[in-house]
């Protein structure tokens, strides 16, 4: 158990790609990562503490977007900077959001970050990425996020928060 818990530890060789700049509202920071097969292995953001909200991720892998989701949510520290610890995300006291889910991509791969807000943010976007062997069994990270405001409580109801068709996994809300 020892060793195979230290082989879990072991990051994998990967490359680096980083951007940082002033969002405008309504534009965006993205990175468009090398061609692949590849998968990201490491996903890194930095913004105001009060724009998690304001703050979109966005991911598209061979041209599908998969992922869109205020930053705020899509690391767990909800609306405002709440420290988090687990196996895939960390949200640091510092402010540093990382993610640590295997994302993998067949050929083409751009993470963004958008600026949804009013205001302008200054944000940065880093991304690992890492060889990947695409097969049969591979499949596309996805991530999404609504909300709904001025939802009555009662008289109590059932809210559907997410609607999946084909195969996958699902891992959580």
């Amino acid at each position: 158990l020892d060793r195979f818990g230290e082989r879990l530890l072991v990051t994998p060789t990967v490359s680096r790609d980083a951007k940082q700049a002033t969002i405008a509202p309504g534009q965006e920071l993205s990175l468009d990562l090398p061609t692949g097969p590849a998968a990201v292995h490491t996903v890194q953001v930095w913004t105001e503490p009060l724009a998690l909200r304001s703050t979109v991720l966005q991911a598209t892998f061979d041209d599908e977007m998969t992922a869109w989701c205020p930053v705020g949510e899509f690391f767990g520290a909800g609306t405002r900077l709440h420290p988090v610890q687990d196996w895939w995300r960390t949200v640091a006291t510092n402010g540093t959001l990382t993610a640590r889910w295997v994302m993998p991509f067949h050929g083409s791969a751009r993470l963004a970050l958008k600026n949804v807000g009013d205001k302008p943010i200054t944000a940065k976007l880093a991304v690992a990425t890492g060889a990947w062997t695409w097969d049969e069994r591979s499949l596309y990270f996805h991530a999404n996020w609504h909300g709904q405001l001025g939802l009555k409580t009662r008289p109590i109801s059932d809210w559907n928060y997410i609607e999946v068709q084909g195969e996958g996994r699902y891992v959580g809300d």
